[in-house]
């Protein structure tokens, strides 16, 4: 064996270390809003450890550039770059809700103090619908611009396959600006 595929770059070592330290310190955030029952904070930290678990795994095991000694990630990555697609509009989703939630507790012209049946449905409606419900459209959607299963690369890992045409703007690209558009007005 050559000496290339046993030095890891710098990257390949401190991509999975942050990563799971920033893990490690999400869990506590995640078990604080679950028990408060904040679906759209929930949601967000949901993503953020998908995201630095996958970022974890992938570090873990394409370290290197040397593509002789790595495994193809079927099944893995299968499933994995449909959550990446799923986490795009997830974390802007998430964070759309809470700027609204946000908005709707400073609005100081129509203050409520407890907030009626049909509010709090009308909430967790908006919220499951940004949250969960947008993210799963992408990962469904995704299949009709996939011109191949996902790209393996060095560190990063599993990434998602688009492709080269408007259908893929208009279908999976243009979401999270729409959605940030979203979050700037309730900001």
């Amino acid at each position: 064996m050559d000496s290339y595929s046993h030095n890891p770059s710098a990257g390949a070592v401190a991509v999975p270390l942050l990563s799971l330290i920033a893990l490690v310190l999400n869990i506590p955030p995640i078990v604080w809003h679950i028990k408060g029952r904040n679906l759209a904070a929930s949601t967000l930290v949901f993503w953020i450890i998908l995201c630095n678990f996958f970022n974890f795994i992938n570090a873990l095991l394409w370290p290197t550039d040397n593509m002789t000694t790595w495994w193809k990630g079927d099944g893995l990555c299968d499933i994995e770059v449909k959550l990446v697609i799923a986490s795009t509009v997830g974390i802007v989703g998430s964070l759309a809700c809470i700027m609204r939630n946000l908005a709707a507790a400073l609005d100081t012209d129509h203050t409520v103090l407890v907030p009626s049946t049909a509010q709090r449905r009308r909430r967790i409606a908006f919220d499951s619908i940004f949250c969960i419900a947008f993210p799963v459209y992408m990962m469904i959607i995704h299949y009709i611009v996939q011109p191949s299963r996902y790209y393996v690369f060095a560190i990063s890992g599993c990434t998602p396959s688009f492709d080269n045409s408007w259908a893929s703007i208009v279908l999976c690209f243009i979401w999270p600006p729409i959605i940030c558009l979203i979050d700037a007005y309730y900001c």
